[in-house]
């Protein structure tokens, strides 16, 4: 598919074949394909943005572009993960999980007993409501965007560990750094770097 040069004044698109961008030109349609042949860009010298992490950067990250995901949800979640009530549910959670390993790691025998098991139904209801209570701070019907109910990556954030570089949730953000800034997403963790604690300074207005 060739793109095609909009004519501003006359508010119409013309059906003559694009060789060449020129600027202060705007162009509809076309593909990544004839795109790439026009302007001859390659690897990553291009960086590309994009808000929908199949349509938008599925493409440029398979033909070596650098490339920048869209993420609106990225600051309300952020905001919501290093609230102290959240980070009060997490950590139960994380505590009803590790009390339940080592409930289930004891001795055999005592797993018919009623002690046993009123103990395991007290710690699977109050794990269960906790799960509910940290997915309710998200989205109600859905949760968070980037973790399941027990706190492991959804599918969405392992899609932006395919297609993109970077991600943010506003191109905005990037006006703090400076051109040549080369930005990427450390490898030796193993969480997304939005996981991490942030300092309450940076939400202040």
């Amino acid at each position: 598919m060739f793109c095609s040069c909009y004519d501003v004044e006359k508010d119409t698109l013309a059906f003559t074949k694009v060789d060449a961008f020129l600027p202060g030109k705007i162009y509809y349609h076309g593909c990544l394909k004839a795109f790439l042949q026009i302007t001859k860009w390659k690897g990553p010298e291009v960086i590309y943005f994009g808000d929908h992490l199949f349509s938008d950067l599925r493409g440029p990250s398979q033909a070596g572009w650098r490339t920048a995901a869209i993420i609106h949800e990225l600051k309300s979640e952020i905001m919501i993960q290093n609230d102290n009530s959240y980070r009060f549910e997490q950590a139960k959670f994380h505590i009803m999980q590790e009390l339940l390993g080592r409930l289930h790691a004891t001795a055999t025998s005592s797993m018919t007993s009623e002690a046993y098991k009123s103990l395991l139904r007290e710690l699977n209801d109050e794990r269960q409501k906790t799960r509910y209570k940290m997915k309710g701070m998200f989205n109600k019907s859905f949760g968070a965007t980037f973790l399941t109910d027990t706190g492991q990556e959804s599918a969405f954030a392992y899609h932006i560990h395919q297609y993109a570089d970077i991600y943010t949730s506003k191109p905005e953000n990037f006006l703090y750094y400076p051109p040549e800034a080369w930005l990427h997403v450390p490898y030796d963790i193993k969480i997304m770097p939005h996981h991490l604690k942030v300092s309450s300074n940076l939400f202040r207005t």
